[in-house]
């Protein structure tokens, strides 16, 4: 994904022309309308014929249409990494380390169904955030953490039978975590290479 910094742009001199330079790379020719929606529509998407564009509140979007339709995916218990549609490690651990980092959630192990499911997110989709008391729609979170457009479509759930587990890359739900009566801890990781 490219990302432009709308703000920072509109206040060049001669933005117009540094946006031009900056999306007709990826196949855009209409510079006078996306300009115009810079300033009047927000949330407007542009399509060339490789890549989509969305002007977003602060920044522009741009990215690559890949063609590829999704369905739900099931992750059995010796499921080591998927490469598509995300790049994804499966392990486990008898050690109770939380690394408290979005690419990488470690969950007690005896709470998950298998297999689990990776699947995009849907309208009425919840989890119960770690850290936070109850439950919370998907589509609030996205709003409260001002995710694109772009980035909604792109997002993946890790679900265990009907529950969210970890909205990946971001937030795992309470329920899964690990806690002092842990005995075996299951790993996802996500990776570039």
């Amino acid at each position: 994904q490219f990302i432009i910094d709308k703000d920072k742009l509109l206040k060049i001199e001669n933005s117009k022309i540094f946006l031009r330079e900056m999306v007709d790379p990826f196949g855009f020719k209409d510079i006078e309308k996306i300009y115009e929606c810079c300033y009047l529509h927000p949330g407007k998407i542009f399509h060339s014929k490789t890549h989509k564009l969305l002007i977003d509140r602060q920044k522009i979007f741009i990215s690559e249409i890949t063609g590829h339709s999704f369905n739900n995916l099931d992750i059995s218990k010796h499921t080591s990494s998927l490469e598509f549609p995300i790049r994804i490690n499966f392990s486990k651990s008898d050690e109770l380390n939380f690394d408290d980092i979005p690419h990488k959630c470690s969950f007690d192990l005896d709470t998950l169904k298998f297999p689990l499911t990776l699947r995009k997110w849907k309208a009425g989709d919840y989890f119960y955030p770690i850290g936070m008391d109850g439950r919370k729609k998907v589509s609030d979170y996205f709003i409260d953490n001002k995710f694109s457009v772009f980035e909604k479509e792109e997002c993946f759930l890790l679900c265990s039978g009907k529950d969210i587990i970890w909205i990946i890359g971001h937030r795992m739900d309470d329920r899964f975590k690990i806690t002092s009566k842990t005995k075996k801890v299951y790993i996802a990781e996500l990776y570039k290479n």
